[in-house]
């Protein structure tokens, strides 16, 4: 069962990855490095920081999230990691579109 134990090693990545307190050590590593870290070679997809407000407060939430580049476009994907309530930053988003990368 390689599918199921490689589903279950996603999961178990995913949530400690999406984990608000996660967020601070990623920011840090993303500007230390630049945004070639650990987690965009592993991941094998660009890494970029997006700053929002937070729907309730308006607080400026800055996200470490991967992203694909479509010419002068980046293309985000709310996953969270495959669980089956939407990331923060995409209610963010929807509430205002306006960010800062």
């Amino acid at each position: 069962m390689p599918a199921a134990s490689s589903r279950r090693t996603y999961l178990a990545i995913g949530e400690v990855l999406t984990h608000p307190w996660f967020h601070p050590i990623h920011r840090r590593l993303y500007r230390l490095t630049g945004g070639r870290g650990v987690m965009s070679r592993a991941l094998g997809m660009d890494m970029i920081l997006v700053t929002c407000a937070g729907r309730r407060t308006g607080t400026s939430r800055t996200v470490p999230l991967a992203a694909v580049r479509d010419g002068a476009t980046w293309i985000l994907v709310g996953s969270n990691a495959g669980k089956a309530q939407m990331p923060s930053w995409v209610h963010n988003l929807r509430t205002d579109p306006t960010v800062t990368v």
